[in-house]
């Protein structure tokens, strides 16, 4: 049984009711089962806007008068209800479409040498992104010369032992691919070997898969608008990811704030309703508060219904019967006069 144990203050001036339940004795408040365990939660809405317009941490904390570790808290629970949301609507077809642009590009963990490839599937008929995917990758190319040149002629054990996780990624992509695009839809990619062999596999033969030059001008591109589009978002992503390569957020870049990053710039970009996000899969209304009441209307019925002995028991059922006969008899009489007046 739970009963009221008083309110708890909090530092926004609300306060939250407080319980206690009577066999064990543990008290608790209806904050207790939520997951978002951080000050001033009323700012969630704010936060979201500007760190999707490119604030920094830093900047946030300071213009906000909240603590950066706050702030990080609010950002990690923000992108896990994005994307529990983007991926329900996914799974129930609102994303639907008919062509799809898909491409990667690369971004850095840490510093350079740590890569990280980052997949895009890209909605060119109702510009919507449809999947955002990180994983590591080698180092390559020129500036892998010049790290060894650098070591002695030999690569860091930390460096040299990083996996290759970009053909795993691509698949997860197209899994995402696969729930939005139609049997018989477009898609879109560079002319990257690897891509034939993993939309193969995973996608159904109806796709048309087609591929173009990774440097093609618009103008020679078989779909120009959606190729314009599809460019223009990975601009917008690449200029609000390249905040958190300052300075001050060099150590907060790592792979799940990446995730989590793209899955806020996903949630802006296709602009859904924040307080929608963050009340989906809620069930509406205070648990414990229900209860209460519940409980509290129980216990009234029990004090005024009085306890009804088998006499008074025979008697109502005596005078149902004398109801229902007395309904019957007039039920006849106005059948009587209604044939009557037929007549």
């Amino acid at each position: 049984m739970l009963i009221k144990k008083g309110k708890d203050s909090r530092k926004n001036g609300k306060s939250v009711q407080r319980y206690q339940c009577k066999a064990c004795g543990q008290q608790f408040t209806s904050a207790s089962l939520t997951d978002n365990h951080f000050h001033k939660p009323e700012l969630l809405q704010e936060i979201f806007l500007r760190y999707t317009s490119g604030y920094s941490v830093s900047r946030l904390s300071q213009e906000l008068g909240i603590c950066k570790n706050t702030a990080l808290s609010m950002i990690e629970y923000l992108a896990d209800k994005c994307r529990t949301y983007h991926f329900d609507l996914l799974d129930s077809g609102f994303l639907t479409t008919d062509k799809i642009h898909f491409d990667e590009m690369e971004t850095f963990e840490h510093s350079k040498v740590y890569p990280v490839s980052v997949g895009i599937a890209y909605d060119a008929r109702y510009k919507r992104i449809i999947d955002i995917r990180v994983a590591e990758i080698k180092i390559k190319g020129a500036l892998k010369k010049k790290v060894i040149a650098d070591c002695n002629g030999v690569l860091p054990v930390k460096i040299a032992s990083r996996p290759n996780n970009s053909p795993t990624m691509l698949v997860e992509l197209m899994k995402s691919v696969k729930k939005s695009l139609i049997p018989s839809g477009l898609l879109f990619s560079d002319d990257k070997p690897a891509y034939i062999t993993v939309v193969a596999t995973c996608l159904p033969p109806t796709v048309r898969f087609v591929q173009e030059l990774s440097k093609i001008n618009l103008k020679d591109s078989k779909d120009r608008q959606g190729l314009g589009r599809f460019r223009s978002v990975c601009a917008y992503l690449r200029t609000y990811t390249g905040t958190m390569g300052r300075r001050k957020l060099n150590t907060a870049k790592t792979m799940k704030s990446l995730s989590e990053h793209f899955y806020l710039m996903i949630a802006r970009y296709n602009k859904y309703d924040l307080n929608e996000v963050l009340k989906h899969g809620i069930v509406q209304g205070d648990f414990y508060e229900d209860e209460w009441t519940k409980r509290k209307q129980l216990k009234q019925l029990k004090q005024l219904l009085a306890v009804i002995t088998y006499p008074q028991f025979l008697k109502k059922q005596q005078r149902i019967q004398k109801l229902k006969a007395t309904w019957q008899k007039k039920k006849a009489l106005l059948a009587v006069s209604k044939t009557k007046k037929v007549a």
